[in-house]
């Protein structure tokens, strides 16, 4: 398929904008509580699997840290998503939808920054997410920043 990268990126932000806009906010407010709580909970023992008994090729490799009560940071050094890409030749969606993250805090009322991505070819993911907090859904200002 010969469609711009551009153009790519901006249909699977719309798609995926879209399905989560039909969702009543306050619904949205509650699942992003609970999936990132959920997510505080497995990450230690993500860690652990990792370390003892390995992990699913397509899987994600993960450094988790507490930062305080509000927000945790994780940082990805492999991502079964880029593998699965490359493996059938879609590394094009990328980073497109790592960027996905931004309109899921926003929607979510969760606080998220990045500033590297697996997709963007950086070293690793770096997210800081925040249970409450803020997070800009503007596709149009560019994400050179915002990774």
């Amino acid at each position: 398929m010969n469609v711009p990268k551009h153009e790519i990126d901006s249909n699977i932000w719309s798609m995926h904008e879209n399905l989560v806009s039909i969702i009543p906010k306050n619904i949205l407010k509650k699942y992003g509580k609970a999936y990132f709580n959920g997510f505080r909970k497995k990450a230690a023992a993500h860690v652990r699997k990792q370390d003892s008994v390995g992990l699913n090729p397509y899987d994600w490799q993960i450094e988790y840290q507490d930062l305080d009560d509000n927000s945790f940071e994780i940082i990805i050094k492999t991502c079964g998503f880029k593998k699965l890409a490359k493996e059938y030749n879609v590394e094009g969606l990328l980073p497109g939808i790592c960027r996905m993250d931004y309109l899921f805090a926003n929607m979510m009322d969760n606080g998220f920054e990045r500033t590297k991505t697996l997709g963007d070819n950086d070293d690793c993911c770096n997210g800081i997410y925040r249970m409450t907090g803020s997070c800009e859904w503007a596709p149009e200002k560019g994400f050179e920043d915002r990774k």
